[in-house]
């Protein structure tokens, strides 16, 4: 009982409309969440699709093309000695596994602002596949005795990834559009 009356009292002090307000704002809020949510799953299939794919391309060509520890190379290149010895000191022989780790949830992170992104526009994720392509490439590219073909699992890679967004994004996309073309009765069968 009280809380209704607390309700009522808000409703009155607030204005009669205040309680509809309040609604409509956590529906759309509940909505927002779920688009993000939806785009941010829809990145990171697309990533790991991505790497999955540019792995085992890898594995067909040959090692010296495998982005992720082509990054991971550039990266101990690029890291100024004290942070590596630092890195060396705390976690000895599994400094590498916590490199990669890293790698893998910045690329998790991206992924899921790719998602975000390509949500709203597809142009934005294809862009941000655009970069991850161009890192990997840059990469590969700047290892010792590396060739041009061994940027072709990246390329591979991304493009297949490109694929995969380009169908969850139109996917995610459809049902809201049949929803509103179409009202379904609820004996109707969802096909």
């Amino acid at each position: 009982m009280r809380l209704f009356i607390r309700a009522t009292q808000s409703e009155i002090a607030l204005g009669p409309n205040a309680l509809v307000m309040m609604k409509e704002i956590a529906q759309r809020t509940r909505r927002l969440l779920g688009t993000t949510a939806i785009g941010a799953l829809t990145g990171l299939l697309a990533v790991a699709a991505a790497i999955g794919v540019a792995q085992l391309v890898a594995g067909i060509t040959g090692s010296a093309g495998e982005p992720v520890i082509a990054v991971g190379s550039a990266a101990i290149d690029l890291t100024p000695i004290p942070v590596k010895d630092f890195a060396i000191q705390h976690f000895g022989s599994h400094d590498k596994t916590v490199l990669l780790a890293g790698i893998y949830v910045v690329l998790a992170l991206f992924a899921m602002v790719i998602g975000i992104l390509a949500r709203r526009r597809l142009a934005y994720g294809l862009a941000g596949l655009a970069v991850f392509a161009a890192i990997g490439v840059a990469a590969v590219e700047t290892r010792p005795f590396s060739g041009p073909s061994d940027a072709v699992p990246t390329l591979v890679g991304v493009a297949v990834g490109a694929v995969v967004l380009l169908l969850l994004v139109r996917a995610a996309a459809a049902p809201a559009a049949q929803r509103a073309e179409t009202p379904r009765s609820a004996t109707e069968p969802i096909v």
